[in-house]
């Protein structure tokens, strides 16, 4: 169940994500699906290192979230830049893209916290192929398109 709806408070939310940047580097939000729109999941704290875009990902759970999201934003705490476009192998031989954003809005907490006068708060969205190295632009993409929707336009097609 979502935080907000357990009833907790915005600033009670604030309170614990600063706590995990603090204490971590990033926090992660999770965005729960329902039978309209697939779950996603976002990091917010890494505009702290770099400048860095935040990172989003779509289509899993909470488990398969973190094991994507946390080992990238430690490679960006550690001085790693990611750009869209950027593609890498991760450790179990997937391959994933880094795709820009389009509507950085959608990163409500991200905002929240760190929008400015400035600007949004930027991200990339962290799309992962199949074992075979398909993404879910090509045809025989499991599940078709809404089981991991896309929030920019990939640089590779």
């Amino acid at each position: 169940m979502c935080l907000t709806c357990a009833g907790w408070t915005r600033e009670e939310m604030q309170a614990l994500q600063r706590d995990h940047i603090e204490r971590f580097g990033w926090s992660i939000i999770v965005v729960e699906g329902n039978r309209v729109q697939a779950p996603f999941a976002y990091t917010i704290g890494l505009t702290r290192f770099h400048g860095h875009p935040e990172l989003l990902v779509t289509g899993l759970d909470a488990g398969s979230t973190g094991a994507m999201l946390n080992p990238l934003s430690i490679q960006v705490k550690s001085g790693h830049w990611f750009c869209a476009g950027d593609v890498a192998k991760r450790d179990d031989g997937r391959l994933v893209q880094f795709v820009r954003v389009n509507n950085p809005r959608r990163l409500l907490h991200a905002q929240d916290m760190y929008a400015s006068q400035a600007g949004l708060v930027p991200a990339l969205q962290v799309v992962y192929s199949t074992p075979e190295g398909r993404w879910p632009w090509q045809r025989g993409w499991p599940g078709g398109r809404r089981t991991q929707p896309l929030f920019g336009k990939p640089v590779h097609r």
